[in-house]
């Protein structure tokens, strides 16, 4: 793994962990949700479009895989909401079925 890479995926980890003690409306969590979708398909439609024309040669994949530039960065934040808003769902999943438990016991 290079630098780039494990410098984006630690943004991810401390984006996606800074996401757990905070506390979100479940509207607002969808909507973040959203963002995270288009702040991570907005380099990658930059990239295919501007390499269809020819403007820059950038690949697809490294932008995916977390390994070029500036594209990279972006997308890491794409992941870090899209991962943050997972757990943050799970944590309040968890927290339901484990009052649920504690009610009925």
């Amino acid at each position: 793994m290079d630098i780039v890479t494990s410098v984006n995926l630690s943004t991810v980890t401390i984006l996606a962990l800074l996401m757990l003690f905070m506390k979100f409306n479940p509207d607002y969590l969808n909507r973040l949700a959203t963002y995270g979708l288009a702040i991570f398909l907005i380099p990658v439609f930059i990239a295919v479009a501007g390499r269809q024309m020819g403007w820059f040669e950038v690949d697809v994949v490294k932008i995916v895989s977390l390994r070029q530039g500036a594209f990279s960065v972006i997308a890491a934040t794409g992941y870090g909401l899209m991962v943050g808003v997972i757990l943050y769902s799970s944590k309040l999943h968890l927290v339901k079925v484990f009052r649920n438990l504690r009610s009925h016991s």
